[in-house]
């Protein structure tokens, strides 16, 4: 199952965070190191014989930025394929045609659009929803066109 995002922005995927300490970092890399540790060990059982198993989600096959209060379509190859957000508070998701869901973006944040052909195969596709910052630079611009916007 392949699908196409279609827009004609160039809004890009931009990192967003602060530099850590090094004392941060190591007790990062120790729970790493205990957690993998862990998840070495055979998944648990209890006694009446029922177990829990973690497993990785795969990753993600794409990534788009869709603006606040923006929209974007998501089409698949195949009809009939069942899509499901994670966070429905980030991400509203409309079926618009067999093949076609109208992403809207509801709330800041990033959150994952679950797609599953009628086969079982699925794809996941991270959405980050931002401000449009093309357009805030467009009304400063109306405001005062001698502003330099950058």
């Amino acid at each position: 199952m392949n699908f196409t995002v279609m827009d004609d922005s160039k809004n890009g995927a931009r990192r967003i965070g602060r530099k850590r300490s090094g004392a941060w970092m190591r007790g990062c890399l120790l729970s790493a190191a205990v957690l993998g540790a862990m998840s070495t060990l055979a998944p648990t059982a209890f006694a009446d014989g029922f177990s829990v198993e973690v497993r990785e989600v795969e990753k993600s096959a794409a990534h788009i930025v869709v603006p606040l209060r923006g929209s974007m379509v998501i089409e698949t190859t195949e009809s009939g394929v069942k899509a499901q957000v994670v966070e429905s508070s980030i991400v509203k998701l409309e079926s618009i045609g067999p093949k076609q869901y109208l992403v809207t973006g509801a709330g800041y944040g990033l959150t994952q659009i679950i797609f599953t052909s009628e086969s079982g195969e699925r794809k996941i596709v991270d959405v980050q929803v931002e401000l449009d910052v093309r357009l805030l630079n467009e009304k400063l611009r109306d405001l005062d066109p001698q502003v330099r916007v950058s």
